[in-house]
């Protein structure tokens, strides 16, 4: 007997009718009780509607208990409010409800009437309520709360359930199939964007060649991935390949940098790298053992560069004087060492196991160990070869200017005398004693061997290279796979948290009697992709 409670957030007081009724007392009046207490009305939307139309009501009975006729106005229905009970907020609607087919207009005694109430179009599947006044002609009123649950046909709970579950297939089919074919197939555009940017990059022929058959050869492999028949032991091959063919660039870019003396010394076992890496069958045992052979010696190479250039400095110093001197310069030791000196940046035998320049570098350090040393014998020997010559020109000099220049080397070789066997003053003596031949006429002996010309200093000869494969650049085809990965990961993961979350907590249609609300379409697609997903899991689990 709601009589009062919710009436008054209506547009219409019961006051103001209690008290315009109260003035009509000799005829019968309306008993409070003439509405029948209704049963809460349900109304199952028909599909595909997901609202109320004009065509939905609900009905109403009244009955006259009294032993006399009764006359009653119109009724009089207040707005549809939605919430529960201690919530409670006015429905918007476009129109207010109404009463039709009202039957309820004069009642004998002891029986009843009905009457129907238009619902208002556009409401939504939910709980609502409003409250109904009847008032009669002689006074009286009867007030009544209708209660009202609305839910969306049982088609729509299925739709929307089946689209879940759709959902949930595609989230597993991704997750199991389709994403491990795409990461297969990321790894394989990765590669072939490194082949191709080396093949660019690269200035060997040899190496273009090979590393563009290498991106052939993974286009085709992305093809059979694509397809399901791939080999899984491609892909590791195919890294392994593309990270033995950076090396191997390297490895021929350090081979060709040495200048002058030394170019040609990594000749031979740069062609047979490259001979391994243009054969018809890639055979990776012997590309790694060329590599490893060229790698060992460019290691070495330093050690013998820097040998060579000790080796330069003394013979320098002393080429002159052992040049003034003759064959009493040029002894065996002297000899052996030019030889040694010139066999230094031969280039490399095919056949050696990687210690060439090792095995080079040894004995021209002995050398230069010996040329070091020989100031200290070599000295005395020009010093006095020298005032004998010059006082031999003197006595046959002819002219006073030949006597003049004569007589300023003697000077000079006087101030060396305190010098020797200072290495510097040898290189001076040396240079003195090549001035005096000049002076006498002499081009020096036929038997003088010459000191080879070696690497600048500034030839860039520099072996800071790096073995390791080059980072991955993006490329066209990798960047569309790379994103197509992040979008559908994004999205899959999106709907399996909200899925596997709600499938507990949510409320069906079976049970639900104003299913329809856009958190229950939610809730029935994520009951759908989690149920889907939870049997894909115990199918994975039973597979392994």
């Amino acid at each position: 007997m709601q009589s009062k409670s919710r009436w008054w957030m209506g547009p219409l007081s019961l006051a103001a009718l209690a008290a315009a009724g109260a003035d009509e007392t000799a005829a019968q009046a309306l008993d409070t009780d003439f509405l029948l207490t209704p049963k809460p009305a349900r109304i199952e939307l028909a599909f595909p509607d997901i609202a109320t139309t004009s065509s939905y009501r609900v009905r109403l009975s009244g009955s006259n208990a009294e032993a006399d006729d009764v006359e009653a106005d119109p009724p009089i229905v207040g707005p549809i409010l939605s919430g529960g009970a201690e919530a409670l907020t006015q429905a918007a609607t476009p129109t207010a409800p109404s009463v039709t087919n009202n039957g309820c207009s004069k009642i004998k005694s002891k029986q009843q009437c009905m009457f129907d109430i238009r619902l208002p179009p556009g409401l939504a599947p939910g709980s609502y309520s409003c409250d109904v006044l009847v008032t009669g002609k002689n006074g009286g009123q009867s007030v009544k709360t209708v209660s009202l649950d609305i839910r969306a046909s049982a088609w729509w709970a299925g739709v929307v359930i089946a689209l879940g579950v759709a959902l949930g297939a595609a989230v597993t089919d991704w997750r199991g199939t389709a994403r491990p074919i795409v990461n297969k197939r990321i790894e394989a555009a990765r590669l072939r964007e490194e082949a191709l940017h080396l093949a660019a990059s690269t200035g060997q022929v040899s190496m273009a060649r090979r590393v563009r058959q290498l991106a052939l050869d993974l286009k085709v492999l992305d093809s059979d991935i694509l397809a399901g028949k791939d080999d899984p032991a491609k892909l590791p091959e195919y890294r392994e390949r593309l990270d033995l063919l950076n090396r191997a660039d390297a490895l021929l870019q350090a081979a060709a940098e040495p200048k002058n003396g030394a170019a040609g010394v990594f000749s031979l076992l740069a062609q047979r790298l490259e001979a391994a890496l243009v054969a018809v069958e890639w055979k990776k045992e012997t590309v790694t053992a060329a590599a490893d052979t060229l790698s060992a010696e460019l290691t070495g190479f330093q050690p013998l560069f820097a040998a060579a250039q000790r080796f330069d400095k003394h013979a320098g110093e002393l080429k002159q004087a052992v040049e003034y001197l003759g064959a009493a310069g040029e002894t065996t030791q002297w000899k052996a060492a030019l030889a040694l000196r010139k066999e230094a940046f031969q280039p490399l035998q095919t056949d050696g196991d990687g210690t060439q320049t090792t095995t080079r570098a040894k004995p021209l350090n002995e050398a230069a160990d010996i040329l070091e040393a020989m100031p200290a014998t070599i000295a005395p020997i020009i010093i006095a070869q020298l005032d004998g010559d010059i006082a031999t020109q003197l006595v046959a000099a002819s002219t006073d200017d030949e006597k003049k220049s004569l007589q300023g080397l003697q000077t000079q070789v006087a101030a060396l005398k305190s010098r020797v066997p200072d290495a510097a003053a040898v290189a001076e003596a040396g240079r003195l004693g090549k001035e005096l031949a000049s002076l006498s006429g002499l081009e020096g002996l036929d038997g003088t061997v010459e000191v080879p010309a070696i690497v600048e200093a500034g030839s860039g000869l520099k072996f800071e290279w790096s073995d390791t494969a080059f980072q991955p650049e993006a490329g066209a085809t990798l960047a569309d796979l790379t994103d197509s990965r992040k979008a559908w990961d994004l999205m899959t993961n999106a709907i399996a948290l909200a899925g596997i979350a709600s499938v507990g907590v949510m409320v069906l249609w079976a049970t639900n009697t104003t299913w329809g609300s856009v958190q229950d379409i939610i809730l029935a697609s994520l009951a759908g992709a989690g149920t889907r997903l939870s049997i894909g899991k115990i199918g994975q689990t039973a597979q392994q």
